[in-house]
């Protein structure tokens, strides 16, 4: 029996035709989104039936209010609902991982096209490639190829052509010796940009092609000095060829799907082959299973982000509805993609690699998520390796009498000489004693990232790029504050090498302070102690597996400093961006600053443009206002 009259009231009143529901909570809040061929059946089935699925029994528990909207036809209702999820992120959906973890690949429609990296897809006739889910390693790619492929990669807000700014004349006249001839020509540079698309879409043997094609032309003109110029760029374009594995003999554009998981959480894997090349492989990570539809959802979740279209989709299993997911990628593609499920072959085989991969990730973050939530192997065994046996021993009779272990991590971050900022992160594991009858069970320990405990610190003492300066003041500043009540750490984690490490057991010296600290460098994950004697300073290298339980919990706080100080660095940004010493003229509106930017590109371009000319734009006494206070720079 439903207790709530208002919905009662609209169960009556729902429509016999296809459309989309929004189930809202009491602080109408949008707990549920879904679709369905006749409304009126599918909305009330959740209420005129015996629920089993305990996800499905809290949701209707949760159901304040019903909302609805009717569409033509069931492939209208899928577009709509998968819009609507994303808006509204909805608590018992099956959700992939938000899609603010994921990174795009741009290349801008524009005289000169810029690359760069973005995160959402917008209709604005810039080509994408994506969505990726580890940045900073298809950003190492991006850096490499830059070297092959000479094109712009800042972003032009001002909107001024990169051949009309200094900067952009400085940049290309360094860079303009290509395969291809002089970049300054609009059309050669087009040709650059049309041979890394087609790199970055599997073609990479056409473009070796090219390369050999041209090497040729200039030996047969006997300009030898070109060809050998070429022929080194020609070897730094195989070795980036050699990471794409050929593993199809035909050359086939194919996504391969499979995935693993247990309980409510699964990883799927996806194999990106083009031209048969395995260009690159993908994880996602799936909650909120219901059923079996998780499949069907992640097509229409991935493909709604992607612009990179295959010829054929292989899966591991039948889709509930076939049809529709088709039209849905006839929708958005504007062709024909075929859905297989294949069992043998090149096909079968392909699908075993893809369910392996998604096995060894799920195993890789279901032991990271074991002791990081539910137990203490991981940072035991990192103490182990900090202490020794036997120091580790006492050291953990105190800890189980204190009940907490506490993790504080650093890092730094610049915006250049005067947007240098560092951040701390805090990660916690506490006992939690379980008892039943009036006797004491067992103590187990429960850890995660305390947020509430993170800190943001602006440089003060000094301007410039200078990562141990700004790590010497945000150690100095935080331990200053030992005596108001902040918890000491058991153990500093920085992120760095042995450079940054030593720069902070020298300013702990300093302080007084004698604090197990270690250090984790990204390139090689390895893991420094920092180790002192009176005031001797030198660093050992801890042995942790990269791929163990210390080694997976000390990158996931890592990964959590480094994301926290990113997202600092570009709140900073974003507020200098809106700063300008144009700011400081008295009379000066908005408008009039944006039309100078737009026109000129920065303030440095002002300074240095005709008097008459800053007259014309913005009258006598203004540009005398502007002069002078652009004369103080």
């Amino acid at each position: 029996m439903i207790d709530n009259n208002q919905i009662k009231r609209k169960l009556k009143i729902l429509p016999k035709a296809s459309g989309v529901y929004l189930m809202l909570n009491k602080d109408k809040k949008v707990i549920y989104v879904g679709k369905a061929k006749v409304l009126k059946n599918r909305v009330k089935s959740y209420f005129n039936r015996k629920i089993q699925d305990d996800k499905v029994a809290r949701l209707v528990e949760n159901i304040a209010d019903i909302q609805w909207f009717e569409v033509d036809s069931e492939l209208e209702a899928l577009m709509l609902e998968t819009n609507l999820i994303k808006k509204y992120r909805p608590k018992y959906n099956v959700l992939m991982k938000d899609d603010k973890n994921y990174v795009y690949l741009k290349i801008t429609k524009e005289e000169f096209p810029r690359v760069y990296f973005v995160r959402k897809i917008v209709d604005d006739g810039s080509k994408y490639f994506g969505p990726y889910t580890d940045k900073y390693e298809v950003e190492e790619l991006l850096r490499l190829l830059n070297r092959l492929f000479p094109f712009f990669r800042y972003s032009n807000k001002s909107g001024i052509s990169p051949m009309n700014s200094k900067m952009g004349q400085e940049l290309f006249y360094k860079r303009a010796k290509t395969v291809w001839g002089d970049i300054t020509d609009p059309q050669v540079y087009e040709a650059m940009i049309a041979d890394f698309g087609a790199f970055m879409s599997g073609k990479s043997q056409m473009v070796k092609d090219f390369f050999c094609l041209e090497m040729n032309r200039a030996a047969a003109v006997k300009d030898f000095e070109r060809a050998a110029w070429i022929r080194d760029r020609l070897e730094q374009l195989q070795k980036m060829m050699t990471r794409q594995v050929v593993v199809v003999s035909k050359a086939e554009d194919v996504d391969v799907i499979s995935s693993f998981g247990q309980g409510k959480i699964i990883f799927v894997c996806l194999l990106v082959v083009r031209t048969g090349k395995l260009i690159d492989i993908k994880y996602f990570e799936i909650k909120n299973i219901e059923d079996n539809f998780f499949l069907d959802w992640f097509l229409v979740d991935y493909y709604s982000m992607t612009q990179d279209w295959p010829q054929k989709i292989f899966c591991e299993a039948g889709l509930n509805d076939h049809t529709l997911i088709s039209d849905f990628l006839y929708k958005k593609s504007g062709k024909r993609i075929k859905i297989f499920y294949p069992m043998k072959s090149w096909g079968g085989k392909l699908i075993s690699l893809a369910k392996r991969n998604a096995k060894a990730e799920y195993q890789r973050k279901a032991i990271l998520m074991s002791f990081a939530r539910n137990k203490q192997d991981g940072w035991w065994d990192l103490m182990k390796s900090v202490f020794g046996q036997e120091k580790f021993d006492f050291w953990k009779k105190g800890l189980e009498k204190k009940g907490i272990f506490r993790v504080e991590a650093y890092d730094i971050s610049n915006l250049g000489d005067k947007g240098v900022v560092g951040a701390l992160v805090v990660w916690e594991s506490k006992v939690k004693v379980a008892v039943g009858n009036k006797t004491l069970k067992k103590r187990e320990w429960y850890g995660d990232f305390q947020k509430s405990l993170y800190k943001r610190f602006q440089i003060k003492t000094f301007e410039g790029q200078d990562d141990f300066g700004a790590l010497k003041e945000v150690l100095g500043r935080r331990f200053k504050h030992r005596e108001k009540g902040w918890e000491w750490p058991d153990i500093i984690l920085i992120d760095g090498g042995k450079g940054q490490l030593s720069v902070v057991m020298a300013t702990l010296i300093e302080l007084g302070i004698d604090l197990p600290t270690i250090s984790l460098a990204k390139q090689e994950e390895e893991v420094w102690l920092g180790k002192r004697k009176d005031d001797e300073i030198w660093c050992e290298k801890l042995s942790i597996e990269k791929d163990g339980e210390a080694g997976l919990w000390l990158r996931e706080v890592r990964d959590e400093i480094h994301r926290f100080v990113i997202g600092y660095q570009r709140a900073t940004r974003k507020n200098m961006m809106k700063k300008s010493i144009l700011d400081e003229v008295e009379g000066l509106g908005p408008k009039t600053k944006k039309k100078l930017l737009a026109k000129y590109g920065s303030v440095r371009e002002i300074k240095q443009i005709n008097q008459q000319d800053l007259i014309d734009l913005v009258g006598k006494k203004m540009a005398e206002k502007i002069r002078k206070k652009l004369m103080e720079m």
